[in-house]
């Protein structure tokens, strides 16, 4: 598509369900520090080196093999690291520490970037492992957080991109409703429809991943509580919240996405709406204010 001059967002949205955790996963805590070999040292446990690669590949923004100034204060500010907020701009300078870690003159390698992030002299563990959280990894180096993709922007004029925390803005929940009010008006009233007293629940599947999403219109004049539950009878399905349980307080006249689920595998069949728990409260007008979800309070795998 064209585009005009402008500031834009771009917000990749999936269901979110198979960034959980594999169902009935449970594997030890992975420590930081897996050995340490006489005259050598401690030695980092070769998951951790390998999560740091996948941190690398999400921030390596043009592809290039290198992460450059730019980059390493962008990945400074979204994991809390302030060695890399303040990297100066000649940080690649012949002379300079960065050029004692693997580099060029363009910035970091991943090899690089590596030595870096586990170099306690520079950067403490405590820190790095409290990065790893920030960034969306569990104590296991799952990434419940966020995966790479891949897009391509064209200008006859230099831009500037930046990656940012979806998550800690609107923007995420913003996309969604214009996602949910498109698929609504392409498709009329969805795949299935729940209709209730004072609200419609959608039903929305999405045939490349096999993905089932759930988005609710509070029809009342009054702040409604919904608490969907579709784990039930599906506890095997991949779910967001990764529970497969919400609890959200939705304001007047509003449309917001509630959940998604996603089965096990491709030969299963698409979450059905008559396996869903739905309950609606109708709530005083004073708690209007009160919009909120719930989900996080009741995880129990995170």
């Amino acid at each position: 598509m064209d585009l005009e001059d402008g500031t834009y967002v771009l917000v990749p949205l999936t269901t979110g369900a198979l960034l959980t955790k594999p169902n009935g996963q449970r594997v030890p805590k992975i420590e930081y520090v897996s050995t340490t070999i006489p005259h050598l040292g401690r030695v980092v446990h070769p998951l951790y080196k390998s999560a740091i690669k996948d941190v690398f590949r999400k921030f390596d923004m043009v592809l290039n093999r290198v992460l450059d100034v730019e980059e390493l204060k962008i990945f400074g500010h979204c994991s809390g690291l302030d060695y890399f907020k303040k990297i100066k701009d000649d940080a690649f300078d012949d002379g300079e520490a960065l050029r004692f870690y693997s580099s060029n003159d363009r910035g970091l390698t991943q090899y690089g970037f590596a030595e870096l992030l586990t170099d306690p002299e520079e950067i403490k563990e405590a820190d790095l492992l409290k990065a790893f959280k920030t960034l969306g990894y569990d104590e296991n180096l799952y990434s419940l957080k966020s995966r790479t993709f891949i897009t391509s922007i064209h200008s006859d004029e230099p831009i500037k991109v930046q990656i940012g925390d979806a998550l800690t803005n609107s923007y995420q929940s913003t996309a969604l409703d214009l996602v949910n009010d498109h698929w609504v008006r392409a498709k009329g009233e969805g795949d299935q429809v729940i209709h209730g007293d004072n609200h419609i629940l959608f039903v929305n599947q999405h045939p490349k991943s096999m993905g089932t999403s759930f988005s609710i219109i509070n029809q009342s004049d009054n702040p409604i509580e919904v608490t969907l539950d579709m784990s039930s009878e599906k506890k095997d399905y991949f779910f967001t919240p990764s529970n497969g349980k919400i609890t959200r307080k939705i304001k007047p006249h509003t449309f917001v996405f509630l959940a998604a689920a996603v089965p096990p595998s491709l030969d299963k069949e698409f979450f059905d709406a008559d396996d869903l728990e739905l309950d609606v409260e109708v709530l005083d007008p004073e708690s209007e204010d009160e919009d909120e979800d719930d989900s996080d309070a009741e995880e129990s795998d995170e």
